[in-house]
């Protein structure tokens, strides 16, 4: 969608539906036309709740098809995220399908003056200090609203199927001059953090026809392209050979020729200054996950294509970043393979020799996802010597059994770490929740005849699987492991408004934009 602040007045503006946000209780201009679009509805039919919706036809002075009416609950309890929710449910309202409305305008004089777009204030809604002004808050929001609420998965949906929804293709936001700058700077940190979760998600639904490592380094590559600063190296299977990465050679076994190979994804932000350590983000691309010998039961099967959510997040997270020019370094790493069953596949029993140089008993061929993140950590701790590592990962069923399929787990011995992490999730209103690491339950993962066990039994599932990847980080160093199972395609009956009806949602996109935002405090 094409998205241009323009200074006019909402009345003259030349669209299909001019979209006025409203809080409870507001009060239009007596006579103007806002008024009189309000006293043409029934009594009550409009009171202004969050995300109350209602299209006024043809408006008397006002040029547009129509007028929606957008509701944005009270003014007290303003946030960026109910802002966000409510602009992508009127993006939603069925007229622009039914009537094949194409353009709209978001009128935003009145909202940016009952909201003092002038002051300096922290993100509304969150819980991080850096500040900005409102009118920058009210461009990130609606521009998130718009772009998320207009996103759909249809490449696979033909013409002649008829399930393809009509958006809009043109907005424009209507602001006082003197906000447009600021209110311009929000919009592009919009688009950047929207089209970010619009990656990830199309990332998670592709089927695995078109979603093998191969695909997935190559839709890596072509997102990355001629972004400043930001470079992507592919790891191909032989250099992993060369290099003894057994763990993500080990689950690669089955599927270890041509699209179906070992990748170790690379991409490298160098937003900061050449001495400035990078921060590190790993996420685990299990593009299909079949078990391995130790097979999943058949219903659950063709969601595990979701398997590389972690990859997808941590990819269209660091390409967010990039576009948004922000000052720090930052390196990403995606191992991605399948895992599969052949004659050739690593087997419950086996002991593989990882990156690090430890061994590993592997007892259960389905908990390979760790795997694969233990050499990643290695080769990060070894290769870019960062100050921080977040890995991310769609891990276990013994998280989604704890916390289900809205909040993630983070394990870190590290306590400033998780306050750092519980503020991204808050101010991304996305939901988190600390698991411990202790040390009575590390010997869980001991095995009699490696270094470690890839599981630790049937009891505290999530905790053991942080425990065997801590076993592969350095002392000292930051570390968190973040277990999202469940999350990129969580039930349709918990999903906001900005979240897509039907398959991923772009989970973790934007909290690690948030994280990356917040350490450079901005």
């Amino acid at each position: 969608m094409k998205i241009r602040c323009e200074t006019g007045s909402g009345a003259r503006t030349d669209v299909d539906v001019l979209i006025v946000p409203l809080f409870e209780k507001s009060k239009p201009e007596k006579d103007s036309p806002l008024e009189q679009a309000l006293r043409s509805l029934p009594k009550d039919a409009f009171s202004g709740k969050a995300e109350q919706c209602r299209l006024v036809p043809k408006v008397n002075g006002v040029k547009a098809k129509a007028m929606l009416l957008l509701g944005l609950g009270p003014r007290e309890k303003f946030t960026l995220s109910k802002l966000r929710n409510a602009v992508a449910a009127a993006t939603r309202h069925p007229a622009f399908h039914q009537m094949k409305l194409s353009s709209l305008a978001v009128e935003l004089h009145g909202l940016l003056d009952e909201l003092d777009w002038k002051r300096s204030v922290a993100l509304p809604g969150g819980v991080s200090t850096a500040k900005q002004t409102m009118a920058f808050w009210v461009g990130q929001g609606v521009t998130e609203g718009l772009l998320l609420g207009t996103y759909c998965f249809e490449r696979y949906m033909s013409e002649k199927g008829g399930k393809r929804r009509h958006r809009p293709q043109r907005a424009l936001f209507l602001v006082p001059r003197e906000a447009r700058d600021d209110l311009t700077r929000g919009l592009e940190l919009g688009r950047a953090v929207a089209d970010g979760m619009g990656l990830c998600a199309d990332l998670c639904n592709a089927p695995n026809a078109d979603m093998k490592p191969a695909h997935l380094a190559a839709a890596t590559r072509e997102a990355s392209k001629g972004i400043a600063n930001l470079t992507c190296r592919v790891i191909e299977r032989p250099e992993l050979e060369a290099m003894g990465a057994g763990g993500i050679l080990a689950v690669n076994a089955a599927g270890s020729r041509g699209d179906l190979a070992a990748r170790l994804i690379c991409l490298e932000y160098r937003g900061g200054s050449p001495s400035q350590k990078p921060v590190c983000f790993i996420g685990k691309g299990v593009t299909v996950d079949k078990g391995g010998y130790c097979i999943k039961p058949d219903n659950p099967m063709a969601g595990f294509k979701m398997d590389m959510g972690g990859a997808a997040a941590v990819i269209s997270a660091t390409i967010a970043i990039a576009k948004t020019g922000l000052p720090l370094n930052l390196v990403t790493l995606a191992p991605a393979t399948d895992n599969l069953i052949s004659d050739e596949a690593y087997l419950p029993g086996d002991v593989v020799k990882m990156l690090s140089g430890m061994t590993v008993e592997v007892l259960n061929t389905d908990a390979e996802g760790r795997m694969i993140l233990a050499d990643a950590l290695t080769y990060a701790q070894k290769h870019y010597k960062p100050e921080v590592i977040l890995d991310l990962a769609t891990l276990t069923g013994a998280k989604m059994m704890t916390l289900g399929d809205m909040i993630y787990a983070v394990m870190t011995p590290d306590d400033a770490l998780s306050a750092e992490i519980g503020i991204a999730a808050t101010d991304a209103d996305e939901l988190c929740w600390r698991l411990p690491l202790p040390d009575e339950y590390d010997s869980y993962v001991d095995s009699k005849i490696a270094d470690v066990a890839n599981v630790g039994g049937k009891y505290a599932g999530a905790i053991t699987a942080g425990l065997f990847l801590k076993r592969f980080v350095e002392p000292g160093l930051a570390w968190a492991h973040l277990d999202i199972a469940g999350m990129p395609q969580r039930h349709a009956t918990k999903r906001k408004a900005s979240e897509p009806e039907k398959g991923a949602v772009g989970a973790l996109v934007r909290s690690l934009v948030c994280f990356a935002r917040n350490r450079v405090g901005v």
